[in-house]
């Protein structure tokens, strides 16, 4: 794109949101179908969230593909960096932007064909739902006479993100204290990913928002 005009995305990134709005709330509800429980009853059955409620030779296939549709969803986010290349948004693809979505795409990729456990459901559900609010932001956003009057739900989102990754490391720490016995790669390749994003979250909150207070 150097030498070219930016283009104007508007009305495909419109239909991108919306698209991966769905996605992310199917997948959430194939997550909750798999564990039997509600988003604010995370804490119970740790160690064993869907054979704990479900039994069956089909259970496993069901999580592989409901993982499955999880890491092709993390593919599909990449988009987000093309769609800023396209439109020349060079000050948004940065270190955090990148960094996060070849994590997040490493991550999930390890779990449907190496990992291969059922408590990963547990924080596909919980990713996937900040997902859902993050594309609502973004598509209400984009669709406003004035995304000024949507800046609040900014903050909202990223303080969501961080909460996710300190619900992520709580719910290690319990599974450990729990006696669980998951793959030892499952709490690595979730837990130093959690921690790490905790901090950059943490450092872009602080940069973005603290500076943004002291201008206002």
């Amino acid at each position: 794109m150097r030498d070219r005009n930016a283009m104007n995305l508007k009305k495909t990134i419109m239909v991108y949101n919306l698209v991966q709005i769905m996605i992310n709330v199917y997948i959430v509800k194939k997550c909750f179908s798999l564990m039997g429980m509600s988003l604010m009853n995370l804490w119970s059955n740790l160690c064993n969230p869907v054979s704990a409620v479900h039994t069956g030779p089909d259970i496993q296939k069901e999580i592989f593909i409901t993982v499955f549709y999880y890491y092709s969803n993390k593919m599909m986010d990449l988009l987000d960096t093309i769609f800023y290349s396209l439109r020349k948004k060079k000050s948004q693809i940065t270190f955090l932007h990148v960094i996060h979505h070849v994590i997040a795409l490493w991550l999930a990729w390890m779990n449907v064909f190496y990992i291969k456990e059922e408590l990963v459901i547990r924080f596909v559900a919980m990713n996937t739902t900040v997902h859902v609010i993050m594309y609502i932001y973004y598509f209400l956003a984009g669709i406003a006479v004035s995304t000024e009057k949507y800046l609040w739900w900014k903050k909202y989102v990223t303080t969501i993100q961080i909460l996710q990754f300190i619900a992520a490391i709580s719910m290690l720490c319990k599974m450990m204290s729990d006696g669980c016995k998951p793959n030892a790669l499952f709490i690595v390749s979730w837990g130093f990913p959690a921690v790490f994003f905790l901090i950059l979250f943490l450092d872009f909150y602080r940069q973005t928002y603290y500076k943004w207070n002291k201008l206002n």
